[in-house]
């Protein structure tokens, strides 16, 4: 039977004998070998030891080895809800929070992706009597792109210790994919130094934009006589820089690169082979002050079916902003589509024509494809079409210190800065959750950062709050020094003038702020669907939130079955997870904030009366319960009488928004201050109730180009004594 030849291959019992070994006292060296055995045998990655049925995920948990878990989660595809014979799945095995909260996470996306799918099971062949199968052909860019990211780290380790222990001094700079391969091979090397005798100590150095600036730059300062410096970089150090003592050039031969597919507005970040022009760059870096070698990690034949050059960056980007800009660039009548397409390396027209009904349901382009009046003022702010909205609709909202700042920090991206050490970055992780606390919010976390560092700056030690809390120093000087741009180009427009305290009157209000994030952030909406309780969007069913998400803390899954504040989200972009779409810089809001921030304006007509299931077969609908349907997709649900109470209000206030952006300079009626209140008030009422509410304590930086409040009163009020 198939069971009694597993039970007497050779290589299936070795197999069991590394597994049991690595559970109880294997260290990351012999996870490497087992991966490596696995994949020469072709045995299964959730293989399971024939006498306890654990995995090499469980044992790599039994023995808190973060990075190896993370490696084979995200490298490996390593399954989190396989069960040992014990029934435990790899959580039950974790004595480490931060390891239980990583599995779950995994856990959950599997759960989504493979609902269908049974559970892996040990190979019904032996592996020895399996034919050799006829060698496969080269990966290119253009097929079996996901392979790509399973890559040969024995090799790579291997080869680094063999220039280490064999060739003379010199520095080696190695590309590699991203910040996860970095990270991996740090530490493989590290692990794997000690049975090594040598006289010369390595240094290892990263070079990735997730790494801090000061770190960074470790990598141009010369080592001692007794040392040799390893860098392990990205793709960012195949141009503009140059280390003098790099000698030695290690090329795996693979990038990641941001790619978006306009169809369903997901963002991709893939790994694919390099451009021959890439690979020349890459091997030049080797020897620019002296003779050098290179090692390329890939065939001749793999080099030949390279791309000549990198796919050019307009084919691979969202092209918003490009046609806002080209509404001032086309000749009167054209269409942007028509002007777009004269590039020298134009998009696709499907690609152009998605990018301008994105910007007509942002409401910056008419049916004409002209400018709105709010379009007319998003052109003119330094900063992608989302962050100039939620701008100006932080100054409408009187919310304007804190919205600048949430639309700096979205621009810039992310604020922290991983470390590739193994404790560090479980203390990273911990720390970022705790940012998080109960906000529901990745938008939150970005402004506990910015209060944190305000008021650490305030003695004197910004930099050392930074460092703690594994947060970007640089980044956050650069938030600071955009608001000021922002700011002064505010004032250019007309759209703030000397009283800032005026534009600031909700700038503690976390309600508010989600209002203009809401309106800013629009179409980008997500809602736990009522009957099935997974997070949808309006192009994909089933999407939930990034790993690195604070939602991922915050909202459980046994939450999203049983209650949750809200069912209503904002995001920033949906990320490609292999199969799955995941939300990133997500955050929680509430109904109203739906009603009366997303979409277009809506009209009694737009209340639909909800059928329960007996209309449908001739009965009469339930005549009380209505759904508002904002937009084709998004409907929230309420009562008849509230909601044609909410859409008389919407309507009120879309007069509001229109008259403000019309003429920004013009004051507000006392009526129009009046529905600002009652807005401001009962968006603040539904976030205490549900509850999602959260008191920001953002310094009010007055800008030093203005005066401060109690000059203006002076000015008010005539000479003052």
């Amino acid at each position: 039977s198939g069971d009694m030849e597993k039970s007497h291959s050779p290589i299936l019992a070795t197999a069991d004998a590394m597994l049991l070994h690595v559970m109880v006292k294997g260290v990351t060296e012999n996870f490497i070998e087992l991966m490596q055995f696995f994949t020469t045998h072709k045995i299964p990655l959730d293989y399971k030891e024939s006498t306890t049925g654990v995995t090499a995920l469980m044992a790599a948990t039994n023995q808190g080895l973060y990075s190896v878990v993370e490696h084979l989660l995200t490298v490996y595809g390593a399954s989190p809800q396989i069960t040992s014979f014990e029934n435990l799945t790899a959580v039950g095995y974790s004595k480490y929070e931060d390891l239980s909260l990583l599995l779950e996470s995994f856990s959950e996306i599997c759960e989504v992706q493979y609902k269908e799918k049974d559970e892996l099971s040990v190979p019904e062949k032996d592996p020895e009597l399996e034919k050799k199968e006829d060698k496969e052909p080269v990966h290119t860019n253009e097929q079996d792109i996901g392979k790509l990211d399973v890559m040969d780290f024995i090799l790579i380790v291997k080869l680094l210790l063999y220039i280490h222990r064999q060739q003379p001094e010199g520095a080696i700079l190695v590309f590699l994919p991203g910040f996860e391969q970095i990270c991996a091979v740090h530490n493989l090397v590290t692990d794997s130094l000690d049975e090594f005798e040598t006289e010369m100590k390595l240094v290892i150095l990263s070079l990735h934009s997730n790494i801090q600036m000061r770190d960074q730059m470790k990598v141009f300062l010369p080592v001692a006589p007794d040392e040799r410096k390893i860098i392990l970089s990205t793709n960012i150090a195949e141009t503009s820089i140059t280390i003098p003592d790099v000698k030695y050039v290690v090329d795996c031969g693979l990038f990641k690169e941001k790619s978006f597919d306009p169809a369903n507005g997901v963002h991709y970040l893939q790994c694919y082979w390099i451009s021959k022009a890439c690979a020349k760059q890459r091997k030049g870096r080797a020897g620019r002050v002296q003779d050098g070698i290179c090692y390329r990690l890939f065939s001749q034949e793999t080099y030949k079916k390279m791309m000549d050059y990198r796919t050019p960056q307009i084919l691979r980007e969202p092209l918003h902003e490009l046609c806002l800009i080209a509404t001032q660039l086309a000749a009167p009548g054209d269409k942007i589509a028509d002007f777009m397409l004269k590039a020298v390396d134009p998009p696709k027209k499907d690609t152009i024509v998605k990018s301008v009904e994105f910007l007509q349901m942002m409401n910056a382009l008419d049916v004409s494809e002209k400018l709105t009046s709010c379009g007319s003022h998003m052109i003119r702010l330094p900063i992608d079409p989302h962050c100039s909205k939620i701008i100006l609709y932080g100054v409408i909202l009187k919310c304007l210190e804190p919205a600048i700042i949430l639309a700096c920090c979205i621009s810039l991206g992310d604020l922290f800065k991983f470390p590739s050490n193994e404790t560090l970055k479980r203390k990273a992780a911990l720390t970022k959750a705790k940012l998080a606390d109960k906000g529901y919010s990745d938008h939150l976390v970005l402004m506990r950062i910015i209060e944190g560092f305000q008021k650490s700056d305030r003695g004197g030690n910004a930099f050392s709050w930074c460092m703690s809390n594994f947060v970007s120093y640089d980044n956050v000087n650069s938030v600071i020094a955009m608001r000021h741009q922002i700011i002064s180009h505010l004032k250019e427009i007309g759209w703030i003038s000397n009283d800032w305290f005026s534009v600031n009157v909700n700038s503690k209000k976390w309600a508010i702020l989600k209002a203009a994030l809401t309106a800013g952030l629009y179409p980008n909406l997500a809602q736990i669907n009522p009957v099935t309780r997974q997070m949808q969007t309006r192009t994909e069913e089933n999407v939930v939130a990034h790993t690195k998400s604070a939602l991922k803390h915050t909202l459980k899954k046994r939450e999203l079955e049983e209650a949750v504040p809200s069912s209503w989200m904002v995001f920033g972009k949906s990320l490609k997870v292999g199969t799955l779409s995941c939300l990133c810089d997500t955050t929680m809001i509430s109904p109203m904030t739906v009603c009366l921030f997303a979409g277009p304006t809506p009209s009694l007509q737009s209340i639909q009366v909800v059928s329960r299931g007996d209309a449908a077969a001739g009965g009469e609908p339930h005549s009380t319960e209505v759904d508002i349907q904002v937009d084709p997709w998004v409907a929230v649900r309420t009562d008849r009488e509230f909601a044609e109470y909410i859409i008389k209000i919407r309507i009120q206030w879309d007069h509001l928004v229109e008259r403000r952006l019309s003429d920004p300079s013009k004051p507000l009626t006392s009526i129009d201050e009046h529905l600002l209140d009652f807005v401001t008030w009962i968006l603040g009422y539904e976030n205490r109730v549900m509850p999602i509410e959260q008191h920001l304590s953002l310094e009010e930086t007055r800008p030093r180009n203005l005066p401060n409040r109690n000059q203006n009163k002076k000015k008010k009020g005539g000479k003052s004594h």
